[in-house]
């Protein structure tokens, strides 16, 4: 005995399944468009950070960045490429210094010019895109012998 519902959606339980060879074709092209658009182009090729080198005059300065952590210079992190990451350097007798990591459009995402959702993905994981590979920056000595209270501009 075969139920009615399935004769309607195109199975009849009393004939033969869709072959192994189907199932796996449609599950493989079911993957391929799932992974194409939760991920963009520059994403897959880039990923989501990027190494960034960090140099002071003086060396051995501290140089931090929310999120990625901190090290001492000439030093690199893994920085987010999605956020506008900022710099602070410390080191002790010349006043902190803050930068921005530049931050450009990454040309890759052109790829993704006609896919919509993996232009959009790109964007928002970060692959999208590129950040300044080096920072380098010259600490002013310290006008006070506590702790800078401006943060003076990249050179």
């Amino acid at each position: 005995m075969s139920c009615s519902f399935t004769r309607e959606a195109g199975f009849d339980l009393g004939s033969s399944f869709p072959s192994v060879h189907t199932v796996i074709k449609a599950s493989m092209a079911a993957v391929l468009a799932l992974s194409a658009s939760s991920s963009g182009c520059a994403t897959l090729l880039v990923g989501t950070h990027q190494d960034v080198s960090l140099v002071s005059d003086p060396p051995r300065a501290t140089a931090h960045v929310a999120g990625a952590g901190e090290v001492r210079t000439p030093g690199v992190l893994s920085v987010e490429r999605r956020k506008q990451n900022r710099v602070e350097f410390t080191a002790e007798g010349y006043e902190n210094l803050e930068v921005t990591i530049e931050r450009k459009v990454n040309p890759l995402v052109l790829g993704n010019i006609f896919f919509l959702p993996a232009l959009i993905a790109d964007f928002l994981a970060g692959g999208a895109y590129t950040l300044e590979s080096e920072v380098r920056v010259e600490m002013e000595p310290s006008r006070s012998k506590g702790k800078g209270e401006d943060l003076p501009t990249r050179r």
